[in-house]
């Protein structure tokens, strides 16, 4: 482990901490390489939709998938510009395959979208006379998503992004970027519309969804609120601000278990 900053042991705990400045401890941050099913299965619970997966861009195994739009006699031009697509997409460090399978292309978009794929990149014998490529967020069949483009000549019904081919580059991390950033805005809301705050037992039995409460940070009360619950105590909120993450500002309420007052926020929700 390493940190920027003599490593030493803060006054307030044993864990390993460094000195961020003169009497100020930070905790250490390492990497960890755990991971479980778990984590996939909160990937695909919570951005998936009816349609499939929807992957974020940081660990789809592809972002792009190129589908070939193929005619008789343009296949091999339609093919051998695709290809080309591809590497120089590579060569900016994006993960890109090309489908040559034999299936209709309605039948290919169909499938790279339950995939969860980002971003689907079509080219075609028209595509190829104007020197463009269209785009395809993962999400532009939903009715309220508008998106948008400095490097698209036009936006088609669908949502389709038409883009000249010597923009590509610039329009694929622009459209990565978008479709991450709106993946993470409607997580948050999904979050915040399933959590309501309670003020005693009793509430917990009219309530579904993620719970929030106070709790004095006794055991025993730890044990009698998860048994008059019913839900399994889950940690506490925290937000990124500047990088750190950090408790959220809360007024201070009653203990459910015993109502000692306390600023001490919980999160409560059933584990299956």
């Amino acid at each position: 482990m390493g940190s920027a900053g003599s490593c030493s042991h803060s006054p307030i705990d044993a864990e390993l901490t460094y000195e961020a400045s003169e009497g100020e401890f930070k905790h250490v941050h390492q990497t960890t390489y755990g991971m479980s099913e778990r984590l996939i299965g909160a990937i695909v619970g919570l951005h998936g939709d009816d349609q499939g997966l929807r992957l974020p861009p940081a660990v789809a195994p592809i972002q792009v998938a190129i589908v070939p739009i193929i005619f008789e006699d343009t296949e091999q031009a339609v093919l051998d510009a695709c290809h080309a697509m591809a590497d120089t997409l590579k060569a900016a460090g994006i993960r890109v395959t090309v489908d040559e399978s034999d299936e209709t292309a309605g039948f290919k978009y169909n499938k790279w979208e339950q995939k969860g794929v980002p971003l689907r990149l079509e080219i075609g014998p028209r595509d190829l006379e104007n020197d463009n490529a269209v785009l395809v967020p993962r999400d532009g069949r939903d009715e309220d998503v508008e998106v948008a483009s400095e490097h698209a000549e036009k936006v088609l019904k669908g949502s389709k992004l038409v883009v000249p081919q010597a923009d590509i580059v610039a329009a694929v991390e622009e459209q990565l970027d978008a479709f991450a950033t709106r993946l993470r805005a409607a997580a948050d809301r999904l979050v915040e519309e399933n959590r309501i705050t309670i003020k005693t037992l009793e509430d917990a039995q009219h309530h579904e969804g993620v719970l929030e409460t106070w709790w004095c940070g006794e055991q025993a009360c730890a044990e009698e609120i998860e048994t008059g619950a019913d839900r399994a105590v889950l940690g506490f909120p925290r937000v990124v601000e500047d990088g750190e993450l950090k408790a959220p500002e809360s007024d201070p309420g009653g203990c459910i278990a015993c109502g000692a007052q306390t600023d001490q926020v919980i999160l409560l929700a059933r584990t299956y």
